[in-house]
C-alpha cells in the first residue's frame, strides 16, 4: 500500500513538472521553439481627453470654439509589440496601408509602437502589420501581424463572473430549501413521535 501511494506521488510530481516546463519553454525566444518571433497586436482603450491638434481644412476654414481647442474624442488605439530585434535600433512598422512608422527598439530589443488614434480608426480589420529591421545578430528580421477585429464593448469573458455568481445563489437557495424542508419533516415526525407516544 505505501508503494502505491509514494509511485503515485512520484507520478504526479513529474506529470506537474513536466507541464510547468511546457509553459516555460513558449516564453523563451524564437531559437528555443518560443513565441518570440511573433508581432502582437491589440487594441488599447480609448484616452479620454486626448490633447491634439483641430483639424482645419484646406484652404482655412470657420473659426474653431478656444473652449474645444486641442481636445479631440479619441477612439481605441493600436499597440504594436515585437520581440527579437537588435537592441536601440530602428525599426520599419507598416500598419495596412495607412501607417508607415519607424520607431527605435529599447535595450532589450523590444519595439513597441502605439499607432495614433486617427491612423487605428482607418486601419481596416485583417490588415497585415510587417515590422521590418536587424537582428541580434545583424540580419535582417521581418516580424508579420494582423489587425485583431475591433473592440464592440461587452466580451464574453466578462460575462462569465456574473453566470458563476447566479449559479452560486441558485444553489444557495436550493440548498436552503432542503435543509429548511429536512427541518420541517425532522419537525413532523418529531410531533407525530409526540402524539404516538
Amino acid at each position: 500500500m505505501k508503494r502505491t501511494v509514494a509511485g503515485l506521488a512520484v507520478t504526479a510530481v513529474v506529470a506537474g513538472s513536466s507541464l510547468l516546463g511546457a509553459s516555460a519553454a513558449f516564453a523563451e525566444g524564437a531559437g528555443y521553439g518560443g513565441n518570440a518571433g511573433e508581432l502582437s497586436v491589440t487594441w488599447a482603450p480609448p484616452v479620454e481627453g486626448a490633447v491634439a491638434a483641430p483639424d482645419v481644412p484646406p484652404g482655412g476654414g470657420p473659426t474653431v470654439d478656444p473652449e474645444k481647442v486641442g481636445i479631440v474624442e479619441a477612439g481605441p488605439t493600436l499597440t504594436v509589440i515585437g520581440l527579437g530585434f537588435r537592441q536601440l535600433t530602428k525599426i520599419n512598422v507598416q500598419v495596412g496601408e495607412i501607417a508607415d512608422l519607424e520607431r527605435k527598439t529599447d535595450i532589450t530589443g523590444t519595439l513597441t509602437v502605439n499607432v495614433p488614434a486617427q491612423q487605428s480608426e482607418e486601419v481596416p480589420p485583417g490588415a497585415s502589420v510587417l515590422a521590418t529591421g536587424l537582428s541580434p545578430s545583424g540580419t535582417t528580421r521581418t516580424l508579420v501581424g494582423s489587425v485583431p477585429p475591433k473592440p464592440s464593448g461587452v466580451a464574453p469573458s466578462s460575462l462569465v463572473p456574473w453566470f458563476a455568481a447566479a449559479f452560486a445563489a441558485g444553489g444557495a437557495v436550493v440548498l436552503a430549501r432542503r435543509v429548511r424542508q429536512q427541518k420541517g419533516d425532522a419537525a413532523q415526525v418529531a410531533s407525530a413521535g409526540d402524539v404516538g407516544a
